[in-house]
């Protein structure tokens, strides 16, 4: 039995080829409309040239793609954009992230994005994004309750445990205040809505709630709005 579909618009029915390609069990051929050749012909015959002559197919191919680079951009670009909007293309997608991100070259690409010139612009953008909230939400921050707030925590990171190492000599994990609140959720600048956080942590909290960051309650941060 033949994997061919019928199709009214292309094919027809004629008497039985000299091979005995025979559609089904009707015993005729399933013919071309626009030249009368056997379907499966015109198929076994394709696929024997291209068996005998791939090499030469593959360099042809390979030419045509060089020399349309830009065409095939453009129609992936399209592509990518369709596929990417199905179930399958999001799981695909959200694969290859964690692979990147497992094999460390996630940050490695991001890195490299930021020191181009489009990505500095978006880092500006973000920057100045941040710095327009801010000044929107401003609030009263006094340094003695900073002072405080790091006496309670006997000068480390809450989330991870690590020491502020403060003076001449800074370490990558310095010391950084992070909004509990976001500012992009309302947050406000003020002393009650800020805790001092490593470098680290901040970088991977984000503009993430706690509870959302951690999935559980921050230790002790109920005692750190009353120092």
């Amino acid at each position: 039995m033949t994997t061919v579909s019928f199709s009214p618009e292309q094919h027809r029915f004629g008497k039985l080829c000299k091979r005995g390609h025979g559609y089904e069990d009707t015993g005729k051929s399933l013919r071309f409309k626009s030249n009368g050749s056997c379907v499966m012909c015109v198929r076994e015959s394709s696929a024997q040239y291209h068996q005998e002559h791939k090499d030469e197919i593959h360099a042809r191919a390979k030419g045509w793609r060089a020399e349309n680079k830009e065409l095939l951009r453009e129609k992936m670009k399209g592509y990518e954009k369709q596929y990417g909007k199905t179930k399958r293309g999001q799981e695909v997608r959200l694969r290859a992230r964690r692979s990147r991100k497992a094999e460390g070259r996630d940050k490695t690409t991001r890195d490299k994005y930021r020191r181009t010139k489009k990505g500095r612009e978006s880092q500006r953008r973000c920057n100045a994004r941040w710095r327009m909230r801010k000044a929107e939400q401003a609030g009263e921050v006094t340094q003695n309750y900073k002072d405080a707030m790091l006496e309670a925590l006997d000068h480390c990171c809450p989330v991870c445990g690590i020491r502020f190492h403060m003076g001449p000599e800074r370490v990558p994990e310095q010391l950084t205040w992070d909004h509990v609140v976001p500012l992009s959720e309302d947050g406000c600048d003020d002393d009650a809505n800020l805790l001092p956080l490593c470098r680290r942590c901040n970088c991977t909290k984000g503009e993430r709630g706690f509870e959302i960051w951690l999935q559980r309650p921050i230790r002790c941060i109920a005692d750190l709005r009353e120092p």
